[in-house]
């Protein structure tokens, strides 16, 4: 999306919550083949994926930067500036864990031990789940010329919005459950390689938390 001469307005804000959603989600969903990647040892598509990461999160950052400036330009029927900025700040944070991971993945070459990988892959599997619920909320609200200025109710049949406040307890839960098998494995494998794991571990985290912030800050858009 070429900010560049943008004006204001709800409209410019209805796009852009869709063009910068979908640009955050496309960062999440490298996650997937980064891992299938690293799994596989295949050095040379991680940093192909690499740098692929590193263009989309740059091409979403001056959206955002952007739009930042905008905000106290526009009147917001209901939801106000505050909920405006924390989704973009929420979805900041996604693109930045997403970006720190696959930097991390770039650090060292290292083998997870296949014990590891059915823990490792869903933890993986709910982030972007995550940001596929945030991507698909933010197109609903934004489907409306007016999306911005009305506040129309989001249509969330599948139930997201509710689920939202059972994934948090569902990251930390997957976290935990990564961490046990790592560091039952601690006498057999190279702390760094334990550093590391715990490291790629805590980035994921990061990304499902801020994007079920994103999602709270939905919510408060539609109400």
């Amino acid at each position: 999306m070429d900010v560049t001469g943008m004006a204001s307005g709800p409209l410019v804000f209805a796009q852009w919550l869709r063009e910068h959603s979908v640009k955050v989600h496309e960062a999440v969903e490298l996650i997937q083949p980064l891992v299938d990647a690293l799994l596989a040892q295949d050095r040379g598509k991680v940093a192909k994926l690499h740098g692929q990461m590193l263009r989309t999160v740059g091409e979403a950052n001056p959206i955002k930067l952007t739009l930042y400036g905008q905000i106290k330009d526009v009147h917001f029927r209901s939801a106000g500036n505050y909920a405006f900025s924390e989704y973009i700040r929420s979805l900041g944070k996604v693109a930045e864990a997403a970006g720190e991971f696959a930097d991390l993945l770039m650090v060292r070459e290292i083998a997870i031990p296949l014990e590891l990988h059915a823990a490792f892959q869903a933890l993986v599997a709910h982030v972007v789940a995550t940001s596929e619920l945030t991507v698909n909320l933010a197109k609903e609200l934004s489907s409306s010329e007016d999306a911005v200025s009305i506040h129309p109710p989001i249509q969330d049949p599948a139930g997201g919005l509710a689920s939202i406040t059972e994934g948090n307890c569902q990251v930390k839960q997957l976290g935990t459950e990564f961490a046990r098998h790592l560091y039952s494995h601690k006498q057999r494998l190279d702390p760094v390689i334990i550093l590391l794991l715990d490291r790629y571990a805590a980035a994921l985290r990061e990304m499902a938390n801020a994007a079920e912030c994103a999602v709270e800050h939905l919510r408060l858009m539609a109400e």
